[in-house]
């Protein structure tokens, strides 16, 4: 049976490890954030990297056109009847000529206005008839360094800008030159119809994937469901196996690897309910079978005793008081090898702690008179009551607190008490000695099966005190006090903190 146990805790221990221990909505979480994170990587590459880097290119590729025009109405413009336009002059035949020959390229490339200025801003042509000769442009986009670059004989051009109608528009420069001189500017302004587009794209994009990001999150919502579900299922079902309940099921339909661990675990639970009501069966059979046979032992012995002080056999008193120490060491052993391998029943009521200490305190004062032992307790004001079965926690503490008046010497000290658990949630129980302390060495076994450093011990005490405060769902642990002796603990919850 202990085997069995062992085999059960050990299988589930490790299940729920692999289910709980990755917290079930932090994988749903995952999952969602997954598919969230990728549409948002692609949102950021299409809105930080294309989109700019295609308007970047198609901005160029515009400026480069508006600068090819700008140089062909330079070529078409002769340097020695520029110098000769004097203001006032539009309705010369030379200025209307020279205006017509930038309104055939104006009509062959559909720009918006085509003019030429001299280096000092001042206008010398220009198709919009709102600009006089002589006027001084004041908002022209050129800096310094492109009036340097024109001076060199090289084209510039502006980035894309609104006009006062809201249009995107773009203006190209080339120069007029004679020798090295430069002579005048011609200025082309054209339409960026084609960023407008671009722009309209990454508008339309940015409403798509808005409503791309709602779809993703209901289909990553319902994915992340169909695995996260089935998982708490099963997380539900090691927990119950774990206690001891093998009835229930988890209805998984899917043939993946969910539905492989749910028909594992399934399987795992049968087998293991039927080994442990083979075991249980076994137990029970062996302790029967050593229980009868130990109590005619014992009825014997009686008889035998009579029988020698009818007789007048004094010397064999030790012998006869050797066979009743043994056979009611063998009895407890099997009591508590029977407690230990059982499923512990639980007959839960509200109690108070004091009640169970005092009664604690009570049964081990006659002991403790007998060994010189002073017994003393503690219990803290204004506790809550437990909801537990009472006699197996007063097994425990009786099984604590024997053990402390064991382990002391004449003349020492046992305490027991109850105070509130950490942050006041739930009740701690202690027993607590000034014996010689815990060997470092005992630590990792002293609540082992089987486990013993005493003589007259049966290495279940402590084994069944776990067992009975973990039924309760609480925790039990030892340590050694800091002034010497050992400490014995455990917590049980209350009803407000399960």
């Amino acid at each position: 049976m202990n085997a069995m146990k062992k085999l059960r805790s050990r299988s589930f221990a490790s299940l729920r490890k692999r289910i709980e221990g990755v917290r079930i909505e932090s994988i749903f979480f995952k999952q969602l954030a997954s598919y969230l994170l990728l549409l948002f990587l692609l949102t950021l590459l299409f809105t930080l990297l294309l989109f700019p880097v295609g308007r970047e290119h198609l901005e160029a590729e515009i400026g480069r056109k508006l600068q090819d025009i700008a140089r062909i109405s330079a070529r078409n413009m002769p340097p020695e009847r520029l110098a000769l336009i004097r203001e006032g002059g539009e309705t010369t035949r030379m200025v209307m000529r020279l205006e017509q020959k930038l309104a055939e390229i104006q009509e062959a490339t559909g720009v918006t206005n085509i003019f030429v200025f001299r280096p000092d801003m001042r206008a010398l042509l220009d198709l919009d008839p709102a600009v006089p000769i002589g006027e001084r442009y004041r908002s022209l986009p050129l800096s310094t360094e492109e009036l340097s670059q024109l001076a060199a004989g090289e084209g510039v051009n502006t980035h894309a800008f609104e006009n006062e109608a809201g249009q995107l528009v773009m203006e190209a420069f080339a120069p007029i030159r004679e020798g090295r001189r430069l002579v005048a500017i011609v200025g082309i302004k054209g339409g960026a119809g084609e960023l407008e587009i671009i722009e309209e794209m990454h508008e339309r994009f940015d409403r798509l994937t808005f409503l791309a990001l709602l779809f993703v999150s209901l289909v990553a919502f319902l994915l992340a469901r169909s695995i996260t579900a089935p998982l708490r299922r099963i997380a539900q079902m090691a927990q119950a196996v774990g206690k001891g309940d093998y009835s229930v099921r988890v209805a998984v339909r899917s043939r993946d690897e969910i539905g492989l661990l749910a028909d594992t675990i399934h399987q795992m639970a049968e087998q293991i309910e039927r080994r442990e009501q083979a075991l249980r069966q076994i137990t029970a059979a062996v302790a029967h079978e050593i229980r009868n046979p130990l109590n005619s032992i014992k009825l014997l012995v009686s008889l035998l005793e009579e029988e020698l002080e009818e007789a007048g056999v004094t010397d064999t008193g030790e012998t006869i008081e050797t066979l009743h120490y043994e056979i009611g060491k063998l009895n407890r052993f099997l009591t508590e090898f029977l407690t230990f391998a059982r499923p512990v029943s639980l007959e839960k009521k509200p109690i108070h702690p004091r009640e169970l200490v005092s009664a604690i305190e009570g049964l081990l004062q006659l002991e403790g008179r007998a060994r010189r032992i002073e017994v003393t307790s503690d219990v803290a004001p204004d506790l809550p009551e437990v909801f537990v079965d009472r006699h197996r926690i007063e097994q425990v503490l009786l099984n604590l607190a024997i053990n402390a008046v064991m382990s002391s010497s004449a003349g020492g000290e046992v305490h027991l008490g109850a105070h509130p658990g950490p942050d006041g949630k739930g009740v701690v129980f202690f027993v607590e000695d000034r014996g010689p302390g815990i060997p470092k060495e005992v630590f990792p076994n002293l609540f082992t099966p089987f486990f013993t450093t005493r003589k007259e011990g049966t290495g279940l005490g402590l084994a069944n005190a776990r067992k009975i405060v973990q039924e309760h769902g609480g925790e039990i642990r030892a340590e050694n006090r800091p002034g010497g002796g050992a400490r014995f603990e455990f917590f049980l919850p209350t009803p407000t903190t399960t």
